[in-house]
Order: structure tokens, then C-alpha cells, then sequence
């Protein structure tokens, strides 16, 4: 189910350091500012999303060895030959001067182990091209139901305006650092203002 459209308090990141940043709101945020920002916008509430976050690392994983799980039919199938196919040749071959000891039977036992593995072979390639489809499927989903990033323009604050003028207009903004500033004064605003910012 999707969440209510509200982004507020959410952790946003400063694309200029790299760095998680909450954004200031209220009074601080007039002073201040903010810098420029991306945050991810959630499509679920975070239980469902960390659903769809399992369902794509497990597409991911599958991808490694989509032939996982064929194991349990081949052993099967070969239980099947060993206590079926066998006793039902040499059943067959009972009546036969020569029984099981015949070219005959040891042709036919042979015969039948062949047409055994090429039937596997050819399941195996099957079972393989199934599971890669329903994995790639399965992480696209994952993929398609990611958090979005929205992106949040740099936004200035009346402090910056005041103190704009002051520096002469030398100051040059940079991720929301000033430079450039000259006299002793304003040189020491110029370098207490990137903590505040």
C-alpha cells in the first residue's frame, strides 16, 4: 500500500559532500537556508518496501545458479529408472535364453541409461531457461518499486543576503561555503559561515 505523499523530516543527501542532511524547516531554515539536496521519496510503507527489497535480492541471487532446485527432479527421476526401468527390463529379459547376461539386455540397459541422461540434459535446459525468466521478472519488480530521489534546488537564507553585500560580493557560494572575503571582520565571517550553513 502505498504512503501518504509526505516528505517531511526525511533524510536527504548534500550531492556537493556526499553526506546525509537533515533539511531545516521553520525559522532556521529562513536564517540558513538549505543547501541543495536529493532524498528518496518512499513508495511503500517501509515494511512492504523491505518485501520488495528481499524479492529482488533473491532475483539477484537466483541468477547465480538458475539451475538450483534441479537436483531433487534428476534424483528422482533417476530413483525412478533404478526401481521401475531396471527391474521391467530385466523382467522382460527373464523368458530370454541368456536372461540379464545376454547382449541383448545389457543393449537394452544401456539404451535406456542414454535415453535417461539425454532426457535430464534436456529438462536441466529447460528448467534452467524457466527459472531465468521468472528471476529476471522477479527483479524487475524489485527494480521497478524502488524508492524515487527527488531533488530539492538550493534554497537561500536571509543571513546570506545580509551578509552577500557585506563581502563585496566576492563570496562565492560552493554546496553552501563562502570564500573570498576581504577585511579582517568580514574575512572571519567568510570562514564562520560554512558551519552554520
Amino acid at each position: 500500500m502505498p504512503i501518504p505523499n509526505q516528505f517531511t523530516g526525511l533524510q536527504a543527501y548534500r550531492p556537493d559532500t556526499g553526506r546525509t542532511f537533515k533539511p531545516r524547516s521553520g525559522f532556521e531554515s529562513w536564517l540558513f537556508g538549505n543547501p541543495e539536496t536529493f532524498r528518496q521519496k518512499p513508495r511503500y510503507t517501509p515494511e512492504i518496501q523491505g518485501n520488495v527489497n528481499e524479492v529482488l535480492q533473491q532475483g539477484f541471487q537466483g541468477l547465480q545458479n538458475p539451475y538450483q532446485g534441479f537436483q531433487n527432479i534428476a534424483n528422482e527421476a533417476t530413483h525412478q529408472y533404478n526401481t521401475q526401468t531396471i527391474p521391467g527390463l530385466a523382467e522382460r529379459f527373464a523368458a530370454v535364453p541368456g536372461g540379464q547376461r545376454s547382449s541383448a539386455f545389457q543393449a537394452a540397459l544401456g539404451g535406456s541409461g542414454e535415453d535417461l541422461q539425454r532426457s535430464l540434459a534436456a529438462l536441466k535446459e529447460q528448467f534452467g531457461m524457466q527459472n531465468r525468466e521468472s528471476l529476471l521478472n522477479q527483479i524487475g519488480f524489485g527494480l521497478k518499486n524502488q524508492p524515487e530521489f527527488e531533488h530539492l534546488e538550493r534554497q537561500g537564507g536571509a543571513l546570506e543576503n545580509i551578509l552577500a553585500p557585506l563581502l563585496g560580493g566576492t563570496a562565492r557560494q560552493y554546496g553552501g561555503e563562502w570564500g573570498n572575503a576581504g577585511g579582517n571582520l568580514i574575512s572571519i565571517l567568510g570562514r564562520l559561515l560554512p558551519f552554520l550553513l
